[in-house]
């Protein structure tokens, strides 16, 4: 018994001694312009965005569209005052969002507003382990939030001159 606690003990010392890789968000706590979730449906994102200004039909070169580019699904960019959705069957997955032309466009993770005002001193109070990758990282534009430790999706959160200028949906394929 003794044994197990002292193994529980320095699990406990060890994860708190190197803390985690990633700055994990999770996707449902993440809001374009504070209402439209990442992943929602087309009449979600037509109701409160209004129609697509622009909508091209397109085909996102990734395998993970595959199952669906074989049933013959049709793929869509909907654009919408700088924001972008990928949308096929009824589905409508978020790309990217403009700040730096749009000025009224923000995202919201839980409590934290990022807009084209947010610095990248604030998104370091906002995501501490982020800030730390970020300073380590060869992207040195990119700030990075993770949905998962095992999965390669993150927001990407470009920065120019130390603010926010757009987010994106990034996913290797």
């Amino acid at each position: 018994m003794m044994k197990i606690k002292l193994i529980f003990f320095f699990l406990i010392v060890i994860t708190q001694a190197f803390g985690q890789t990633y700055q994990m968000v999770k996707i449902d706590d993440i809001k374009i312009n504070g209402s439209i979730k990442l992943l929602t449906t087309e009449a979600d994102f037509i109701t409160k965005m209004g129609k697509a200004e622009k909508i091209a039909e397109d085909f996102p070169g990734c395998s993970n569209y595959d199952e669906e580019a074989g049933k013959g699904t049709k793929f869509f960019i909907y654009t919408k005052n700088g924001i972008k959705y990928y949308v096929y069957n009824k589905k409508a997955e978020f790309q990217e969002i403009n700040l730096k032309d749009y000025s009224d466009n923000y995202i919201l993770v839980k409590k934290h507003k990022i807009s084209n005002k947010t610095t990248l001193t604030d998104l370091k109070k906002m995501f501490p382990v982020a800030y730390k990758n970020y300073k380590k990282g060869k992207d040195a534009h990119l700030f990075k939030l993770k949905f998962n430790p095992e999965w390669d999706d993150e927001i990407q959160i470009a920065i120019e001159n130390g603010k926010v200028t757009a987010i994106y949906y990034w996913t290797p394929c």
